[in-house]
C-alpha cells in the first residue's frame, strides 16, 4: 500500500506500520488510543483516473483512496453509489436547500455496508478465516453478509437482550450468533477477547481504524453528485464516531 503512509495515534502521534495489522496504540489502553489512517495524496491524485461523470456502480470506484493492496480482491456487494434525493418539503420547513443522501439502500439494507465491505476485504487479504464484532444488530448483518459473500466465518457476540428479529439476517448468512449474557459493553469485550486468543479479525468500530475509511467514500460520491452545487453542511447522527 504505497500511498499509504501509516497508521497514526490521533492522541501522541505514534506512527506504525499499515501493512501490519494493528488495531490501537500500544502507548495507550483501548479506545484511547485511536489510529488514524494517513495517505500519500500525491501518488493518489497520479493513480485516480476514474471519470467524473456521476455513474457510481460502487464505493470500490474510488478504490485510489482506500487503505487496501493492489492486489487484494475487494470483498463487494456493490455498496455505495446509492442516490442523493431532494427533499422540498423538508427544504421548505427549514428554510434550507436539503438534501438527503439515502445508504439505508446498501445491500444488507444497512449503512454500515461501506465500512464492512473494507475491512472483510482487509481480512480475506491477510488470509484470516473468521471475522468477528459485537453488535446489537445492524454491524452483525452488514458483516454476516460480507463475510458469507467473501467465504470467510462470522463469529457474531450480541447482548442476549437483542431482539430476534435483528438476528435473522446474520443467520440467514450463516453466521454464529452468539448471545451474551450482559451488555452491549461486555458483548464487546468478550469480541476482543476472542480477538486477541485465535486471531480473528475483528471488525469493531470503535477500534478497527479501517472502518471509517470505507465510510468517508460517502464524502466522494457526494463531491461528485454535485459538482456544480457542492453543500455547504453536512449533517448526520454520529454513534461511536465511525460515520
Amino acid at each position: 500500500m504505497r500511498h499509504v503512509r501509516a497508521l497514526e495515534c490521533t492522541r501522541c502521534g505514534e506512527t506504525y506500520d499499515p501493512d501490519h495489522l494493528r488495531y490501537t496504540c500500544a502507548n495507550h489502553p483501548g479506545v484511547e488510543g485511536i489510529l488514524e489512517v494517513t495517505y500519500d495524496y500525491d501518488l493518489i491524485q497520479e493513480r485516480f483516473d476514474e471519470p467524473l461523470d456521476g455513474r457510481i456502480e460502487s464505493q470500490w470506484k474510488y478504490r485510489a483512496f482506500l487503505p487496501v493492496a493492489d492486489d487484494a480482491e475487494p470483498v463487494t456487494l456493490q455498496e455505495g453509489g446509492t442516490a442523493l434525493h431532494d427533499a422540498p418539503r423538508l427544504s421548505e420547513a427549514l428554510g434550507v436547500d436539503t438534501r438527503i443522501k439515502d445508504d439505508g439502500r446498501n445491500p444488507t439494507g444497512v449503512l454500515k455496508d461501506r465500512a464492512t465491505s473494507v475491512s472483510v476485504t482487509k481480512a480475506a487479504h491477510a488470509g484470516r478465516e473468521v471475522v468477528t464484532c459485537a453488535s446489537t444488530g445492524n454491524a452483525a448483518a452488514s458483516l454476516a453478509g460480507y463475510a458469507a459473500r467473501g467465504g470467510l466465518d462470522c463469529r457474531l457476540f450480541v447482548p442476549n437482550d437483542t431482539p430476534k428479529e435483528k438476528l435473522a439476517q446474520p443467520l440467514v448468512y450463516g453466521a454464529d450468533v452468539l448471545a451474551v449474557r450482559g451488555s452491549y459493553d461486555e458483548a464487546y469485550d468478550l469480541s476482543m477477547n476472542v480477538t486477541d486468543e485465535y486471531g480473528w479479525y475483528n471488525r469493531n468500530a470503535a477500534i478497527n481504524p479501517f472502518q471509517v475509511e470505507g465510510k468517508r467514500t460517502v464524502g466522494h460520491e457526494l463531491a461528485e453528485q454535485t459538482q456544480a452545487d457542492v453543500p455547504d453542511w453536512l449533517v448526520f447522527s454520529m454513534g461511536d464516531g465511525c460515520t
